[in-house]
C-alpha cells in the first residue's frame, strides 16, 4: 500500500463516521420572528415558509448540536455529527471555523454543562415530509429551545410518527427560565388525510 492509498482509506474511514441527512433541506424555526424558514433553490438564503404549515413526521430519533460560540451575528457555529435515538447517541462536536479539533464528544447528557455553557444548543431533527414550495419533500425540521419544548407538550402521549399529521397556524409566546419570551409554534395534531 502506498501512503496516497492508506490516506483514502483512512478519509473514506473519517467520513463514514459522520451520519450524513437524507433530507432534501432543512427547515429552521426562528423565536424572536415566529417563523420557519427554509433555504431557498435560488441562494438567496433563507426564505419564509408560510402558514399554515403541515407536515407529517416519518421519524422522530436524530439529534444535533447547534449554536454559536458568542453572540455576535459572525460568531462561528457549533457542528455536530448527527446522532439517533435508535443507532448511536454519541456526538462529535466541533466549530465550523475548526472541524479538526473536537471540543465535545459522547452523549449529550454527559457534555451538556460544559457545552451548554459555551453555547451549544441540542436540537432535535423531525425527518418530516412537507411542502416547501416545490412539492412534498423529505426536510429535516430543526427544533431547539422553546420550540422544542413545545412540540414536546404538542406530542405528549401520541406517536408522532403513528397515523397523524401536524399542521402550525400560527405562534403563540412562551417564557423560558432565562431571557426574554419568545414565539414558539402552535402544533396542531389531526389525522393524515389525503390533504396531508
Amino acid at each position: 500500500f502506498s501512503p496516497t492509498h492508506i490516506q483514502r482509506k483512512m478519509s473514506r474511514t473519517k467520513e463514514v463516521q459522520r451520519t450524513e441527512s437524507p433530507a432534501q433541506t432543512n427547515i429552521f424555526f426562528h423565536g424572536k420572528l415566529g417563523k420557519f424558514s427554509t433555504f431557498s433553490d435560488e441562494d438567496e438564503g433563507l426564505v419564509e415558509i408560510p402558514f399554515p404549515f403541515r407536515f407529517v413526521v416519518v421519524d422522530d430519533g436524530a439529534h444535533k448540536i447547534t449554536g454559536r460560540k458568542g453572540l455576535g451575528k459572525d460568531a462561528p457555529k457549533y457542528k455536530s455529527t448527527l446522532a439517533h435515538d435508535g443507532y448511536s447517541t454519541r456526538l462529535r462536536v466541533w466549530l465550523e471555523t475548526d472541524p479538526e479539533t473536537i471540543i465535545g464528544e459522547g452523549v449529550w447528557g454527559s457534555m451538556s454543562t460544559r457545552l451548554y455553557e459555551a453555547g451549544c444548543r441540542y436540537t432535535k431533527v423531525l425527518y418530516v415530509i412537507a411542502d416547501v414550495g416545490h412539492g412534498k419533500v423529505l426536510c429535516a425540521l430543526n427544533l431547539k429551545g422553546r420550540a422544542f419544548s413545545a412540540w414536546i407538550g404538542a406530542t405528549k402521549g401520541i406517536d408522532p410518527c403513528g397515523d397523524v399529521s401536524f399542521t402550525v397556524s400560527g405562534t403563540t409566546e412562551m417564557a423560558g427560565t432565562k431571557g426574554e419570551p419568545s414565539l414558539v409554534p402552535v402544533f396542531e395534531v389531526s389525522k393524515i388525510s389525503a390533504e396531508t
